[in-house]
C-alpha cells in the first residue's frame, strides 16, 4: 500500500503524521492497564499480609494427646461460605504416619485448616484406626477377666 510520502517521492518508510499520536495514546492506554493491574495486585498482596499478620498474632492452640481433648476448633468461613476447622491429627499407633486425601498427606501430630468435607474424612479414618487398634491390641477391653493361658502344642 502506498501511503501520501511514497506518491511525492518521500521516504517510503515514514510514519504516517498521525501515527505517532496513536501509537502514543495506545501505549498510554496500555501503560495505565497495566499500574491498574499492578494496583490490584498490590492491594491483593496487602490483604493477605494483614490475614497472615492476624493468623501470626492469635495464638496457636496446643492439644494433648487425650482421649477427651477437643481435636477440631471451628476456624470461621472460607470467601464461598464453607466452614472450615483447625484439626489435630491423632493416629493409632497401629501404623502409618499419615492419612492421604486427593494426594494431600495430613501428617500425625500436625494441626491442618480443612474444609467439612475434609474434616469428615479425616475423623472417619482417625477413628476406623483407633478402632481397629482396639479389636487387635485392646488387652484392656475387659480388665477384669482373668487371661486364659493358652498354649498351643501336641501333647495331649
Amino acid at each position: 500500500m502506498a501511503n501520501d510520502a511514497t506518491k511525492k517521492g518521500g521516504d517510503p518508510f515514514a510514519p504516517l503524521p498521525d501515527s505517532n499520536e496513536r501509537l502514543l495514546e495506545q501505549t498510554a492506554l496500555e501503560n495505565q492497564a497495566l499500574r491498574d493491574k499492578d494496583a490490584a495486585r498490590d492491594a491483593q498482596l496487602a490483604e493477605l499480609q494483614a490475614e497472615i499478620a492476624k493468623l501470626k498474632a492469635r495464638p496457636i492452640p496446643e492439644f494433648a494427646p487425650a482421649q477427651d481433648a477437643a481435636t477440631e476448633i471451628y476456624a470461621g468461613a472460607d470467601p464461598d461460605g464453607n466452614s472450615l476447622w483447625h484439626y489435630w491429627i491423632d493416629l493409632a499407633p497401629n501404623g502409618g504416619t499419615d492419612i492421604k486425601i486427593n494426594g494431600i498427606p495430613y501428617y500425625q501430630g500436625q494441626t491442618y485448616k480443612v474444609t467439612t468435607d475434609t474434616l469428615r474424612v479425616l475423623k472417619d479414618v482417625t477413628a476406623r484406626g483407633w478402632v481397629h487398634e482396639q479389636q487387635i491390641h485392646g488387652s484392656n477391653e475387659n480388665f477384669y477377666r482373668k487371661p486364659l493361658n493358652r498354649t498351643i502344642s501336641g501333647k495331649q
